[in-house]
């Protein structure tokens, strides 16, 4: 099926054929491709009902892809990783991190904004991080070393994002520290850091 929310409280559901679920339960062609369809507009998210089984969704907003991933076995199965909050990273007010390949140090790339801050978090020893964002492709998250020289950059613009949904990225070689932006006005989760490269671990399992 084929769902999307069409005003306040209230979902539109839609069938697709079991034979084909490239159309609607009427046989007319459905639009599985949401933003993507060069035609269409969006019809909102293919959902599939699994009987006792457990799932969770990842959103890769860098490549503009939605991952739906779903498990066969009775139990959750918990995602390898640690959950750092807020008051356990050092945060500066004010700031933005500009992800132009211009700048080549964190001090080069930092620049005054009142409507945003800047957080820092260790990622020595980790291989992906996961970290609260903002949709902008000037302004975004940097990998860095000890001497805080440029090892990675991360941005994007999605027009499914809103301020507070998350980014994720590899952790370059070498880089110690990771330092995003958020908007001041958005909800702040959490960073989630893994070794695990498997799409399933993006999202950790409650």
């Amino acid at each position: 099926m084929i769902a999307k929310n069409t005003a306040e409280g209230v979902m539109t559901v839609c069938r697709l054929l079991d034979s084909d679920g490239r159309r609607y339960y009427d046989g007319t062609e459905a639009n599985t491709k949401g933003f993507a369809h060069l035609e269409k507009e969006d019809e909102g998210d293919v959902m599939l009902w699994e009987p006792h089984r457990w799932q969770k969704g990842v959103d890769d907003f860098v490549n503009h892809v939605h991952y739906s991933c779903f498990s066969s076995l009775a139990q959750v199965t918990p995602s390898p990783g640690l959950k750092v909050y807020l008051q356990d990273m050092e945060t500066t007010g004010g700031k933005v991190v500009r992800t132009s390949s211009t700048y080549e140090t964190l001090a080069d790339a930092l620049y005054d904004y009142v409507d945003f801050s800047i957080h820092e978090v260790s990622v020595a020893g980790w291989k992906r991080a996961r970290f609260p964002a903002i949709s902008s492709t000037a302004y975004g998250a940097v990998f860095v070393d000890d001497e805080g020289n440029i090892l990675g950059r991360v941005s994007t613009s999605d027009v499914r994002m809103i301020s507070g949904d998350y980014l994720f990225a590899n952790v370059p070689q070498g880089a110690t520290k990771l330092v995003f932006t958020t908007e001041n006005t958005a909800d702040f989760s959490f960073v989630w850091l893994t070794n695990s490269l498997r799409i399933e671990d993006v999202s950790p399992t409650r």
